[in-house]
């Protein structure tokens, strides 16, 4: 796992080892291990494994076990677990194949099961609700995501039309002794939001489903909407509302830890450093310029969360990106001594492969000099290519963990 740029850049090596710091305090396999070194399940356990943590959350499970595993990138696994590679951000013909063999594999087992759960399960694994195609998820998912909608908004939908989110996993798993550990991608870590809460109660309603749509104006397939109306009228069941006392679970690694990991890597090297919020959220823009205009300190500032951003154009580029373009627009020609970088945690940042980028007073200054317009590519959402000109992009590829994004304002 190495953090990179387009071009050298020493002088930022001190928030590559911040990042790197991070991450490695997040690191699921070691998450896993250690929660069940403390409180081990009874073997041998059949394990499903969904999200972009997947593979390295199974390979934390000791003693005798099996099982799946559904996440977007494909890792050596020990003997007895499969593989699936599911679509994300938007589902697709592979999360169906993957939802189906987490369906069968749970009806076929007959003892205690264990869930690891990470973010971008929603996608990677899916069984739409009986009237429903996998088409009709992915037309909705890619409007929800488009329309600025937040996360717990886009799953009130989601775990509606589907047969896994919403707790339908823990249901399908009867009585049998279960257990679920979580990698929190989500603020504040609500465990039925992380994932779409395929193993904990569902609080959301189909009346919170229509509304979200109606609110943002998706024009959703005539089966979604017949799906959510007969919901209404009570002609199809709620998600569950009830506890599951046979289920126990546990997030064992979240955004909080990450920021806290980067704070004490940064003062290890004699950096003063703080963290501002686990909390961040909101629209990315807004957010970068709140961090921008706070930055009143020596030192690093350290936010941890995630924004989300209404698309209107017709570019390339992610949250984070977008924030950072955000930023480099209000430090443009200004103090040359502060640095903002923002970090996807999954290391994917979007459609492409980048997973933030680090940026600076001249940084639309160095896109200019390659004939880019900053205001122009952040108004089209096209971030991606601007940062690459600019010699900014951070890349690391799947890093094999997700708790969110990481922020950093950097007043050298």
């Amino acid at each position: 796992m190495e953090l990179s740029f387009p071009r050298d850049w020493p002088e930022r090596a001190p928030i590559i080892d911040v990042f790197t710091a991070a991450l490695e305090a997040v690191d699921p396999e070691n998450a896993v291990r250690v929660a069940l070194e403390g409180r081990p399940i009874e073997e041998p356990v059949t394990v499903v494994a969904i999200g972009k943590a997947a593979p390295a959350m199974a390979r934390g499970v000791p003693g005798a076990a099996s099982g799946i595993v559904v996440s977007d990138h494909v890792e050596p696994l020990r003997d007895g677990f499969v593989s699936y590679t599911g679509g994300h951000p938007i589902p697709d013909e592979h999360s169906l194949a993957a939802g189906e063999g987490v369906v069968a594999l749970i009806d076929a087992s007959d003892g205690p099961i264990l869930f690891l759960i990470s973010g971008g399960s929603s996608a990677l694994c899916e069984l739409p609700v009986p009237g429903l195609s996998i088409e009709d998820l992915a037309t909705v998912t890619a409007a929800l995501l488009r329309s600025g909608a937040d996360i717990g908004e886009m799953n009130a939908v989601r775990k509606h039309l589907s047969s896994i989110k919403g707790g339908r996993l823990a249901e399908r798993s009867g009585e049998r002794p279960a257990r679920s550990l979580l990698l929190s991608d989500v603020v504040g870590d609500p465990v039925d939001t992380i994932g779409s809460g395929p193993t904990v109660p569902d609080p959301t309603t189909y009346r919170e489903a229509v509304r979200v749509l109606e609110s943002y104006r998706i024009d959703a397939p005539a089966a979604v909407s017949a799906v959510l109306e007969a919901g209404l009228r009570g002609a199809v069941a709620e998600t569950s509302k009830d506890p599951f006392p046979s289920h126990e679970v546990e997030v064992v690694a979240n955004a909080a830890l990450a920021a806290e990991a980067a704070v004490v890597a940064a003062e290890r090297v004699g950096i003063p450093a703080r963290i501002e919020t686990t909390e961040l959220g909101g629209d990315a823009e807004t957010a970068a310029g709140g961090a921008v205009a706070a930055a009143a300190e020596d030192g690093m500032t350290f936010s941890a969360g995630e924004t989300t951003v209404e698309v209107t154009g017709g570019g390339v580029g992610g949250r984070n990106q977008h924030a950072a373009l955000a930023a480099a627009l209000l430090l443009d020609g200004g103090d040359e001594q502060l640095l903002f970088g923002t970090l996807a945690t999954d290391g994917v940042d979007g459609p492409t492969d980048a997973a933030g980028a680090v940026v600076d007073a001249g940084t639309v200054s160095r896109g200019r000099e390659a004939g880019l317009d900053a205001v122009a590519y952040i108004s089209d959402h096209d971030s991606h290519p601007f940062l690459e000109a600019s010699g900014d992009l951070l890349r690391i590829g799947p890093s094999g963990t997700n708790v969110g994004d990481l922020w950093v304002v950097w007043r050298r």
